[in-house]
């Protein structure tokens, strides 16, 4: 029975700590596919680029990549994703699979809340990464296995702050997608991300103000 990974996110926009994450978690858990989903509306209520746009560069940072998939069935959707649905509908695409949930510590610690959050352990297996500032404590009454991988101080928040800024943030992206000037566009000129992300931790404050090669040399690749 072939077994998949579920990464969702708003992938806005996807970065290198993605696909690192996505490979990792991949061989580690001996996952056949990682399945990459962006969702259609941030449930937070925060902007998002437009689907399309993101589902592009989704497409084109993972190209060539062995095992890992992009799936659009979110964005068709449409509206608020809950992952209950989504893993419903992946497991009536994939009958003769099975599948693990790749989620955050963040998220880990709050499954209790999520729609229907009794029914996801019959659904899926459940594993997360660490992330800086987060303790890796799943929410009572959840198995949850933790992914060998570095708690990596990137996040898309920092890219969009950036290109609203000016700055770059080339070797914080895909190669195939710090070229595209949609992306610069997209951030560069929205006012919308400029103001300060609630949660953002120290390091990545002080990155937005180092020049990016220190921001990047943090980074475990």
């Amino acid at each position: 029975m072939p077994v998949y990974g579920l990464f969702g996110g708003s992938f806005n926009p996807v970065h290198r700590g993605h696909i690192r994450l996505a490979l990792i978690a991949r061989k580690a858990l001996g996952l056949d596919q990682v399945w990459m989903v962006p969702c259609a509306l941030s449930a937070d209520g925060k902007p998002l680029a437009d689907g399309k746009l993101r589902l592009a560069w989704l497409r084109k940072s993972v190209r060539g990549i062995p095992g890992l998939k992009v799936w659009d069935g979110e964005l068709k959707r449409g509206g608020i994703s809950r992952t209950v649905d989504t893993l419903r509908a992946l497991k009536e695409l994939k009958p003769n699979a099975s599948w693990t949930l790749l989620i955050g510590a963040d998220q880990a610690k709050h499954l209790g809340t999520w729609k229907q959050a009794k029914s996801l352990p019959g659904l899926a297996a459940i594993a997360a990464f660490r992330r800086p500032g987060v303790s890796a404590k799943a929410a009572s009454g959840f198995s949850v296995t933790w992914v060998p991988a570095p708690a990596i101080d990137l996040s898309s928040s920092l890219i969009r702050q950036r290109l609203a800024k000016g700055l770059g943030a080339a070797r914080l992206l895909p190669a195939v997608l710090a070229a595209d000037p949609r992306l610069a566009a997209e951030y560069h000129t929205e006012t919308r991300y400029l103001p300060a992300i609630p949660g953002m931790t120290s390091s990545i404050r002080q990155g937005l103000k180092l020049p990016l090669s220190k921001t990047v040399s943090k980074l475990p690749w």
